[in-house]
């Protein structure tokens, strides 16, 4: 499939999605742990947790605060909730092609494909 931008993805489809689908994801959330080494990364991240994955980068909740990545369920609730009309903003904003996240998640966006694990939204 030929396409241009990023693609979202979760703890779980992260490494998957870059093995498999040879395209650029947005951010690997299982581990940004580099920021200390690279801080000049960190505006550019703290746009991406807050305005994609919906998480404050300045007041994390508790159970997310200490930990160099996010989970599955840090996400579920707000990339369900995002409209078409918000997935399509982020598309714009941050030049994302498509979004991969377990089977069982609803996403406002018509499903392009899926398998037993994943499915794969085309934005």
């Amino acid at each position: 499939m030929k396409s241009s931008g990023y693609i979202l993805t979760t703890y779980s489809t992260s490494i998957v999605s870059m093995r498999k689908s040879l395209k650029p994801i947005l951010l690997d959330v299982t581990s940004f742990d580099f920021v200390p080494y690279y801080p000049n990364t960190a505006k550019n991240l703290s746009k991406i947790i807050e305005n994609v994955y919906g998480i404050s980068f300045d007041n994390p909740p508790s159970n997310i605060a200490d930990r160099p990545f996010l989970l599955d369920e840090d996400v579920k609730t707000n990339f369900e909730n995002y409209s078409e009309e918000k997935w399509k903003e982020l598309s714009r904003d941050y030049n994302l092609f498509g979004i991969v996240v377990p089977v069982n998640w609803h996403i406002n966006l018509p499903r392009s494909s899926k398998n037993e694990k994943f499915a794969f939204y085309i934005i």
